[in-house]
């Protein structure tokens, strides 16, 4: 259910997108907002695409538990790094090259991400975690390019490279990941495992299943959302909707984020 609030935004959107006309854009390869034919909404993603991918687009894109296969059937959702990811919680939870990992993100364009993680609840387990995580970007070029860095960045720490024949717009693997593209959707398929595994073949028929779903997601086959169509809201945009610390005046200056409770959050988290 729509709060008043989000309602009336997405009021302004449907009717800003109401006056747009015309083909989508042909993404180019810009690691910022680039002007581009058409109209736009903020971050120059441009309106009249077929639809925007909605907040809850990109949660439906990622495996749910079910998809992972019964040997991680008693796994449990890890609600600290699972759920929507901002760049900024990307940085600050889940690198380890902080610096580097945030000029990528700059860089090539990545909006927001949701991710699907589950945890062993058996310690003796062989997988502590396992996980997938589709990311949203301004354009394929930009999905495509942090594909490639994110191989570079594993191979030169030792990670060994293999291939994902026939998935995708392209697809590559190295060490314990698998990633798939799909027009600006990037999919990433992980595995933690406890010690020395060849975790090749589980991670290529995973990222099968998550090409099926980034491909249906992309055709609007599988929506999220169920909202009227047109009337959706940009994933990446509801972040920047909240007052920023900047704009609750000087007496809230000293005050920290609130890293557990900061960030997106969907229906299942505002209940818990």
């Amino acid at each position: 259910m729509l709060s008043g609030g989000r309602v009336g935004v997405l009021l302004a959107i449907q009717l800003v997108s109401s006056a747009c006309t015309g083909a989508t854009p042909v993404p180019t390869p810009s690691p910022a907002p680039a002007a581009a034919a058409g109209c736009t909404t903020e971050q120059r993603i441009a309106t009249n695409a077929p639809h925007e991918f909605d907040a809850e687009d990109l949660r439906a894109a990622a495996l749910p538990r079910s998809e992972l296969g019964t040997t991680y059937a008693a796994y449990v959702f890890d609600p600290g790094f699972g759920g929507f990811e901002s760049n900024y919680e990307r940085v600050r939870d889940k690198a380890d090259r902080k610096d580097e990992e945030r000029r990528a993100l700059e860089r090539y364009g990545r909006l927001v991400a949701y991710q699907s993680m589950f945890t062993a609840t058996d310690r003796s387990a062989a997988v502590e975690r396992i996980w997938t995580l589709v990311a949203l970007f301004r354009d394929g070029a930009g999905a495509s390019g942090y594909l490639a860095n994110a191989i570079a960045s594993s191979t030169a720490t030792g990670a060994a490279e293999f291939a994902l024949a026939g998935l995708g717009e392209e697809a590559r693997g190295a060490g314990a990941r698998a990633y798939v593209r799909r027009g600006r959707l990037l999919g990433q398929v992980g595995i933690n495992a406890r010690g020395p595994t060849d975790l090749r073949s589980e991670l290529t028929a995973l990222a099968q299943k998550l090409d099926d779903r980034l491909q249906r997601s992309v055709s609007g086959a599988l929506r999220g959302y169920t909202g009227k169509p047109g009337t959706e809201i940009g994933a990446e945009r509801v972040q920047s909707l909240a007052l920023p610390r900047a704009d609750l005046g000087p007496a809230y200056a000293g005050l920290d984020e609130d890293a557990f409770l900061n960030g997106f959050q969907d229906n299942l988290e505002r209940a818990q």
